[in-house]
């Protein structure tokens, strides 16, 4: 089904800064053609130790997925810079990771950080590696917000087909 899909998530979200006020947290995203919002129980599955993830798109051969997040940590628009700069040395301890770059990129009147990496699958049963993954993960903060990621990821054998739509579907990233 080519059907575009479109994101409207409601999430009241509580802060942890001084204040610890109420924030409520508008993300508007929409998918590339053909993506389909993945049921909980294949969350569950690619995603076992993800307790933070809002919603997974995904492909028909769920090789090519699209993860929103939110973490209770917070980003100021103020300090991408310098976490772009965190994100990359983490990604580049992290055991059989491969950065391909780091970058702070503007989308739709906010700084994103942008971190793009390979990575191989973990078969979390028989704790062995797997295939290669290619990795887009974008992630900012608004004042008071918990940070919000999005992760794009495929197989290699995938990423070429799907990197144009991924990427086009970046400027569909709404906040407010």
């Amino acid at each position: 089904m080519k059907k575009a899909i479109y994101l409207l998530l409601f999430l009241t979200l509580i802060t942890f800064n001084a204040s610890a006020k109420e924030v409520t947290l508008k993300i508007h995203y929409k998918a590339p053609n053909g993506f389909q919002v993945m049921s909980p129980e294949g969350v569950r599955l690619k995603y076992p130790n993800s307790k933070d993830i809002k919603v997974v798109y995904s492909n028909d051969s769920s090789e090519t997925t699209i993860a929103i997040a939110t973490k209770d940590k917070t980003l100021r628009q103020s300090e991408v810079e310098e976490a772009t700069k965190v994100f990359e040395t983490s990604f580049k301890k992290r055991k059989g990771v491969e950065l391909v770059s780091s970058k702070v990129v503007h989308l739709n009147g906010f700084k994103w950080v942008q971190v793009e990496y390979t990575s191989p699958t973990i078969d979390y049963v028989t704790k062995t590696l797997g295939v290669r993954l290619y990795n887009i993960m974008l992630a900012t903060g608004i004042e008071g917000s918990p940070l919000v990621v999005f992760n794009f990821s495929s197989s290699m054998k995938e990423f070429k087909k799907y990197e144009s739509s991924l990427r086009k579907s970046f400027q569909s990233i709404r906040l407010k």
